[in-house]
């Protein structure tokens, strides 16, 4: 009835695409690193110590699995929030991780009065994403 021979072809089709999806319905990019970051924790050892630099560094990490090839845009008032800190610690973790070479910076931030601008991106260079856990 969908253009499948038989149950089987079905369920092997549903199994390739299933594989695709890494975005619940209506879930934004940065609440799905958070879920896949707290899912699938990985240890880094940065050369700054504390947990929630671990925590920043593990979301900006399943980012980058996310988006692929593609940039990352790691926005300071939206993990303030998650994280619990203030948005200028957030702007701190986000150095600190050029500085450890976890983030490359890919372009600076345009702000516009109209809201028009574009946000700051990054790469995530400071693992290997190939031995990436699957979500």
């Amino acid at each position: 009835m969908l253009g499948f021979e038989d149950e089987e072809s079905a369920i092997d089709e549903l199994k390739t695409a299933w594989d695709k999806v890494a975005l619940a319905l209506g879930e934004a990019p940065v609440s799905a690193a958070v879920r896949m970051a707290n899912a699938f924790p990985v240890r880094f050892q940065p050369r700054r110590i504390g947990h929630i630099y671990h925590r920043f560094l593990n979301v900006a990490y399943h980012l980058q699995l996310l988006r692929g090839e593609e940039y990352i845009c790691l926005p300071v008032h939206k993990l303030a929030q998650i994280l619990g800190v203030t948005p200028t610690r957030v702007s701190d973790y986000r150095n600190n991780a050029i500085q450890d070479r976890f983030l490359q910076l890919e372009a600076k931030a345009c702000w516009n009065p109209k809201g028009e601008g574009s946000a700051t991106k990054f790469r995530f260079i400071g693992w290997d994403l190939t031995r990436a856990p699957r979500a």
